[in-house]
């Protein structure tokens, strides 16, 4: 199977930047308008136009003859290959459902790409609407939903790490080893977005929007009623799912409810997330509650820094933050311990 090279460039990525794409949608264009994409190469799994230029440069990422991250710089196509191979790796990590853990899937409704660091966003309060959707008499007014921009805007933050290698690692990596770390530190930078999306969800997104807590009814210990209790502070929403510290979440486990397989409708037990505060359980309908705003066409690493090999002190990152869509979309759970 025989995979044409694509002549790559540093102005590549501007192009991408500029017009609020990803450098792998670019270089799928210029491989579709060459005729360089290899539809063989993808039916036996190199989908990705980025893999498929890694095996046309006979850079191998495992195998007896794994290459090495010193191979990335024998030329400068490879130079430019670099940066977007770590952002395709960085991206995998950071979609890998890990059953245990919360995911992304777990808490966004949509996600929504712009330009700049501020987002308007919009809201709907479905409790101070003026009525629930109804037949109307003729001549009668039906009942208002308004939607409107918020009076705050959503400000984006950087969520990343600054990579430190030492010299022999930088010339004598091998590639497997290198993915993985690459696909952890993915992991780790959804965790913390996980980790900001809880804080908007818990305090709002800066727009008097903060979640409707209840408090438990069993003092002591995690109840099964607590659980009921939860489940039905809901209105206009079906709560999809639960997060929880650890802690939390072995409680669950451990009601003699949910291992008799008796418990409530939503029985499989919270995903464990470290930004849940201690005590509490979250209940949301991820179809509804927060909208994932990121930074279009932005790069995960420093592009120049990566293509001038100079990976010591190179961050790894992305620019994101959480808008909240209806506050009823979520409800926290109090357990007092005693």
């Amino acid at each position: 199977m025989q995979i044409q090279r694509i002549a790559l460039g540093r102005e590549m990525y501007d192009e991408a930047k500029s017009r609020g794409l990803s450098f792998t949608q670019v270089l799928l264009e210029k491989a579709k308008k060459e005729g360089k994409f290899s539809d063989e190469a993808a039916k036996q799994g190199l989908e990705n136009v980025v893999l498929q230029q890694l095996a046309a440069r006979d850079l191998r990422l495992s195998g007896a003859n794994v290459s090495l991250v010193d191979d990335f710089y024998r030329t400068e196509d490879n130079k430019v290959l670099f940066p977007e191979y770590i952002n395709t790796v960085v991206r995998i990590g950071m979609m890998e459902d890990l059953p245990l853990f919360a995911g992304l899937a777990d808490i966004k409704a949509t996600s929504t790409g712009i330009q700049g660091i501020s987002y308007p966003g919009a809201e709907v309060d479905l409790d101070t609407s003026t009525g629930k959707a109804k037949r109307v008499a003729e001549g009668m007014e039906f009942p208002v939903v308004l939607i409107k921009f918020k009076n705050k805007e959503i400000k984006l933050r950087k969520i990343g790490y600054k990579i430190q290698v030492s010299y022999e690692a930088d010339r004598r990596m091998p590639l497997n080893v290198f993915n993985v770390t690459m696909k952890v530190i993915g992991r780790n930078i959804t965790r913390e977005k996980i980790n900001g999306a809880v804080d908007v969800l818990i305090n709002g997104d800066g727009n008097t929007n903060p979640i409707g807590s209840i408090n438990s009814n069993t003092s002591g210990t995690l109840a099964y009623r607590d659980i009921i209790k939860l489940k039905y502070a809901f209105r206009d929403f079906q709560p999809t799912g639960m997060i929880a510290p650890s802690l939390m979440a072995e409680a669950y486990e451990n009601l003699d409810e949910y291992k008799s397989k008796t418990g409530p409708t939503m029985s499989a037990p919270p995903k464990v997330c470290d930004g849940v505060p201690a005590n509490k359980i979250i209940a949301l309908d991820k179809g509804a509650a927060l909208e994932e705003v990121y930074e279009q066409g932005g790069s995960l690493v420093e592009v120049d820094k990566v293509i001038q090999k100079q990976l010591h002190d190179a961050v790894v990152s992305e620019v994101c933050g959480w808008s909240k869509l209806f506050i009823g979309a979520s409800k926290m759970l109090n357990v007092t311990w005693s």
